[in-house]
């Protein structure tokens, strides 16, 4: 009986499956190339399935409620981001890397680009109050959109920018403007404001997102050896959740985080949507 057990722990651990207690899942796959971009609109998760080919599809699923296509055909997605209440963005190649930001609402209805943009896959993020958006631009860092014709920030090593509560952006970099830089092969969590740029706390290697909502601040990577989710909070680290997490999404009261997460097995590697109970502060 021993022996039996230990075959299926054994299995079980091979096809990729998570240990620990990483939260509900809401989808998984082992075919593909798995979950990107989360972003919640009211209780639900919209996120980017990615076929073996490269190619995503736009999906959604929330507590109680199965994942599901969401109706969408305007070129290829390739992020997604908040984009007020009642909208998300989806930034879509038109072909020859002609990216747009395109609006969805719940139903999958779509709205005309605001503008067109330079998207290059380390992330973007757009302001639906003050209709601006951020994303990486070669070896100019972050500029904002539409328009592109602002100053730069960040360095080319940025990635991943966060619109705060406050409008201020964060992202992630090797070095937050002429502070000290984060040590060889980790990055800092940065903010842009006014007054330049600031480091709120460094040392995560890996780095594969972060975001702002609620109050809070939440970071995808590996922070002192431990890959994981993490809340910063006064420049320290807290880990909710543990494992090769590919992303991360707060919820808007900030109590939540959806999050992609990878588990490579013997046979296998398995994706799966998660959601996290965040701690209260």
């Amino acid at each position: 009986m021993r022996l039996v057990v230990g075959v299926l722990a054994v299995l079980l651990l091979a096809a990729g499956c998570s240990t620990g207690d990483n939260g509900t899942e809401l989808a998984a796959s082992t075919s593909g190339d798995g979950y990107r971009s989360p972003v919640w609109l009211g209780d639900t998760v919209y996120y980017l399935a990615v076929d073996s080919g490269g190619a995503a599809g736009l999906m959604r699923a929330g507590p109680g409620r199965a994942p599901e296509a969401v109706p969408f055909a305007n070129c290829r997605a390739e992020w997604l981001v908040p984009a007020g209440e009642n909208r998300i963005g989806v930034v879509v190649d038109c072909g020859g890397r002609n990216h747009r930001l395109v609006t969805v609402d719940a139903g999958g209805a779509t709205a005309d680009p605001p503008a067109p943009l330079d998207y290059t896959g380390e992330g973007a993020t757009w302001d639906a109050v003050a209709f601006t958006g951020y994303t990486w631009q070669g070896g100019c860092g972050l500029r904002s959109f539409p328009g592109s014709e602002g100053p730069c920030f960040g360095g080319p090593d940025a990635r991943y920018p966060v619109i705060g509560p406050d409008r201020r952006v964060l992202y992630l970099d090797t070095r937050c403007g002429t502070d000290e830089p984060a040590r060889r092969g980790t990055y800092a969590v940065c903010r842009h404001d006014s007054a330049g740029e600031t480091t709120l706390a460094r040392g995560v290697a890996t780095p594969a997102g972060l975001d702002a909502r609620g109050g809070r601040i939440a970071v995808a990577g590996t922070v002192d050896g431990d890959a994981g989710l993490w809340l910063l909070d006064a420049g320290r680290f807290t880990r909710v959740a543990t494992g090769d997490f590919r992303g991360v999404a707060l919820s808007p009261d900030g109590r939540r985080a959806a999050a992609p997460l990878r588990d490579e097995g013997w046979l296998s590697t398995r994706w799966s949507l998660r959601v996290v109970g965040l701690p209260l502060s």
